[in-house]
């Protein structure tokens, strides 16, 4: 559970393989076949939050459009069933509110350099353009609001500026994994989780927490993180018992306890969160398990494709 909450804030990344000799000229590879719409855009909210809008054409029978707000602390993600037609992206985000908006071409072809790690620079042809319609999204309790009618389309192209990146851990490691969860047998697709990583002693300690709330047609995801100082992990020899007390948006203790080697531990204590829009979430107690274990988890770019004749790109600033 606990990589969910290290890939979410993961890039769309953009995978190009080489073209066959003959064939026609790859999208957005010169400038009279540029990538026609970015499919995605992004806007300032109050409070410190960005807004960020991709719509997921990855199954065509099956359109949505996910809308994520960021702060440094937290992130709330709402997918919905969305309207991809026409190059534009229209979705009822329920409670959250409304995006209509339609791609208007400005008919210029604009050019982006394309730069990932050991991949030589390559340009990247794109149409340039607005989204224009109206765009609304207002969080619970306030902690953002959205209001746009107009963005530009270089607001959209982040959606190629991903590199990617590998997650990495093992086991037995220098450090200290500590994993807990609770799955609901009610409601497909909720979850709660927590997950402590501190890479080598001494070191600040990593906390995340998630949780997923479907609303019929309508899924939820929220995550808060923070890192906290080394003397917020304590573990007892052994690995038969660990505490923590992480700072803000955390708050109170959570406890691990082992039951039986190769078996989840017990985890209990007063530990609660405060999402964005949920406060006061409770992240310890009856059904809850938990693992503690000596290891290493951290990310890494990725530097290399992993299949022939294939490179990951990055779109890295474009100009007219």
């Amino acid at each position: 559970m606990s990589l969910r909450f290290l890939l979410a804030g993961c890039l769309a990344t953009l995978v190009l393989s080489a073209p066959a000799a003959g064939a026609a000229t790859p999208v957005g590879s010169s400038s009279s076949n540029p990538i026609p719409s970015p499919g995605a855009f992004y806007v300032r909210g109050s409070n410190g939050y960005t807004l960020s809008v991709f719509a997921d054409d990855r199954r065509p029978a099956r359109p949505r459009v996910i809308v994520s707000a960021t702060n440094r602390k937290g992130r709330v993600t709402v997918e919905a069933p969305a309207d991809l037609g026409g190059e534009g992206i229209a979705a009822d985000l329920g409670r959250y509110g409304r995006i209509d908006m339609d791609w208007q071409p400005s008919g210029v072809a604009e050019e982006g350099k394309i730069q990932c790690h050991d991949f030589p620079a390559t340009p990247l042809w794109f149409a340039g353009g607005a989204y224009v319609g109206s765009f609304s999204f207002h969080g619970e309790e306030g902690f953002t609001d959205v209001e746009a009618q107009s963005v530009d389309g270089r607001q959209g192209w982040w959606r190629y500026q991903g590199c990617g990146f590998w997650v990495s851990e093992g086991y037995p490691g220098p450090g200290i994994l500590l994993d807990a969860e609770r799955s609901s047998k009610r409601a497909r697709g909720a979850y709660r989780y927590f997950s402590v990583v501190q890479n080598k002693p001494g070191e600040k300690v990593s906390y995340g927490a998630g949780i997923g709330e479907p609303h019929g047609r309508i899924d939820v995801y929220r995550a808060a993180y923070v890192l906290g100082g080394r003397g917020s992990l304590r573990v007892g020899e052994g690995l038969d018992k660990a505490e923590v007390r992480p700072p803000a948006p955390f708050a109170g203790r959570g406890v691990f306890e082992r039951i039986q080697r190769g078996r989840p531990g017990r985890w209990w204590g007063t530990l609660e969160v405060d999402f964005p829009g949920r406060p006061d979430v409770p992240l310890a107690g009856g059904g809850w398990s938990a693992s503690l274990v000596h290891g290493f988890r951290e990310s890494q770019p990725a530097r290399s494709s992993t299949r022939p004749g294939t490179r990951l790109i990055s779109l890295v600033g474009a100009r007219r």
